[in-house]
């Protein structure tokens, strides 16, 4: 909080603005004037409202955003509320750091960005420079590679590179930094120091011109490495810091699965140029999707309210999109290239998630499963229907338990199919209503289910059971 005269000296401050500045009290009392602590680019609209509010009051902004510089350099997004204090020419001023929940929107829009991007960017050069265009609005790319790692000939191939000094096209993969991260898996923030200390141990070695400071986070897909990003600095050793690792993470899972994408279209033109036709209402199905995940992206930013929910957020988002990436990879393999095995689906899709959230293997998962095959346009909703249901069993059905069984069933009746998923876990609460949803995952649930023309039951008895009812054609 701060109160401020008429000629914009400061009167008095509290210990939040203190935290908030950087200075002491006393260093603040110096300074005097408020003007002191704003960026030369807000400065002037500052000075206008600060001047409108004393000659018409009703006209001037009460609330509204502007940047503060602290003590150290650092500009921070600031949400203020301000008036008159009654019966003087004085302003109160309310101040919110609102710094992190500006970086996690510009996250989120750079996320939705490069999502958007894969549906009109068709050549991979193009595609990574995109993603350099997008990264650059919270990330300093100057110094910017993609690898992708091939392990039969331990070699880097380099799709993408923006560097000041070095240029190569592959290299040995060897024992360099880059490879140091695939062995890892791990993202590495590394000074020169650390780099140095690596290399002193025998775990790394110097190739090309040495940077001041190097940051690179493994691209996986199903839990491999395929290859890496990285940014570098060859001459400002604070360029990044290691909540960078952060930002930069949040968009490698969605560079592996374009490069994935990429990948198996070309290895299917390849393979099978005599079904072009085929491959062209595949490329639809995946952009349709693609438009889905994006709409998802939009409503999982509207529950982001901090770091910690934009990280959760970024983790379901993946889920969701694996949940359909895993539609895709069983339909290549299938005899027809159009229906797909909904038991094959569902035991891969829970295996997977069993493997990415039972850390203390807990959970047994059995199945009973029809033989049945659907289209694809009805598997893809249908899977992140059933992603949902059972991460939630796997994450939150058994909390203070050592143990629990998921028991998923699938018949195949006449016109229609039946899937069951129980638990015998905790139970969900009565005021969770699957009709009147109040979370974002079961709203995905109720919306999909009724795109599909479904029907949804929860039992509650014994645990939760979630039983699906869905037709098995779509008719137009």
């Amino acid at each position: 909080m701060l109160i401020i005269s008429e000629d914009r000296n400061i009167l008095l401050v509290n210990d939040e603005f203190v935290k908030l500045s950087g200075f002491t009290k006393e260093e603040i009392e110096e300074k005097k004037s408020w003007v002191e602590f704003i960026p030369e680019e807000d400065l002037e609209r500052m000075k206008i409202q600060h001047d409108l509010r004393r000659k018409n009051k009703d006209k001037a902004l009460r609330n509204y955003e502007f940047k503060l510089k602290d003590k150290f350099g650092n500009i921070k997004n600031i949400f203020i509320t301000v008036d008159i204090i009654t019966g003087t020419t004085n302003s109160v001023a309310a101040l919110l750091d609102i710094t992190e929940r500006k970086q996690s929107e510009e996250i989120q829009k750079t996320l939705f960005n490069i999502s958007n991007a894969v549906n009109t960017v068709k050549i991979l050069d193009e595609l990574f420079a995109e993603i350099r265009i997008q990264l650059s609005a919270i990330l300093d790319t100057t110094n910017l590679y993609v690898v992708l790692y091939d392990e039969k000939t331990d070699m880097i191939s380099l799709p993408f590179d923006v560097d000041e000094k070095d240029n190569y096209e592959t290299f040995p993969a060897g024992k360099t930094i880059t490879k140091y991260v695939i062995q890892t898996g791990k993202s590495l923030f590394a000074p020169k120091q650390l780099q140095n200390e690596l290399a002193e141990q025998g775990k790394i070695d110097i190739i090309g011109s040495r940077s001041e400071i190097w940051l690179g986070v493994p691209l996986k897909v199903e839990n491999k490495v395929i290859g890496v990003i990285a940014v570098q600095s060859y001459d400002d050793p604070n360029l990044y810091s290691e909540k960078d690792i952060d930002i930069l993470t949040f968009i490698s899972e969605e560079i592996a699965l374009v490069i994935q994408h990429i990948q198996a279209d070309e290895q299917i033109r390849r393979e099978l140029k005599e079904k072009e036709l085929l491959l062209r209402e595949v490329h639809h199905r995946v952009k349709n999707n693609l438009q889905v995940i994006s709409g998802l992206l939009q409503l999982q930013q509207n529950e982001i309210t901090t770091k910690e929910d934009a990280l959760k957020g970024f983790a379901s988002s993946q889920d969701r999109i694996l949940a359909m990436a895993k539609a895709y990879e069983l339909l290549l393999g299938s005899k027809y290239m159009s229906e797909v095995s909904v038991g094959k689906y569902i035991t891969s899709l829970a295996e997977q998630l069993k493997y990415n959230y039972d850390n203390h293997n807990k959970v047994n998962i059995t199945y009973s499963l029809d033989e049945l095959t659907i289209s694809i346009e009805i598997l893809d909703r249908l899977g992140l229907i059933l992603n949902e249901i059972i991460t939630n069993a796997i994450k939150y059905a058994f909390e203070g338990r050592d143990s629990g069984n998921i028991h998923i069933e699938l018949k195949n009746a006449e016109d229609h199919m039946e899937i069951k998923i129980s638990d015998n876990g905790i139970g969900i609460p009565p005021k969770i209503k699957i009709h009147e949803p109040a979370t974002l995952g079961l709203s995905i649930v109720d919306m999909l289910t009724q795109q599909l023309r479904g029907t949804m039951k929860l039992d509650r008895k014994n645990g939760t059971s979630f039983t699906l009812v869905m037709p098995k054609e779509l008719n137009n």
